[in-house]
């Protein structure tokens, strides 16, 4: 047994006056206004390419990525440049007056990469007393 489809459902017949003007799309959502700096906030410039906005010291995130590499491998040769980038990174925090986090992190990677450079060098005495 096959039914047929029914036909569309027709619109309301307009009435006596006229057709009735069809609906007006709703307006569109309105956008976020930009962050805008603290008014008198000196921007942050400098080698590490960091914006007014804020965010993490670069050097402190270098400090770490370093610092953890030199606990693997050749830690006495990255130890000191993660510790180097991490006196850099603490001091941008300072310097930024709040405006750049990661001082934790440049201090963490200061402590790794002294770590890594006493571990190579423990790994170098046990080498060499075989």
């Amino acid at each position: 047994m096959t039914t047929t489809p029914e036909p569309p459902a027709r619109p309301e017949e307009p009435s006596a006056g006229g057709a009735a003007p069809p609906p007006s799309p709703p307006a569109p959502a309105a956008a976020p206004a930009p962050y805008d700096a603290p008014a008198g906030a000196a921007p942050v410039t400098g080698p590490t390419g960091a914006s007014s906005l804020g965010g993490t010291s670069r050097s402190a995130g270098w400090a770490l990525g370093l610092g953890v590499l030199s606990l693997f491998c050749v830690g006495i040769v990255v130890g000191p440049i993660a510790i180097v980038f991490g006196v850099r990174g603490r001091r941008e925090v300072r310097e930024s007056g709040g405006a750049l986090a990661g001082g934790t992190m440049a201090t963490a990677g200061i402590v790794i990469g002294i770590l890594g450079i006493l571990a190579s060098i423990g790994w170098l005495r046990y080498l060499s007393s075989r």
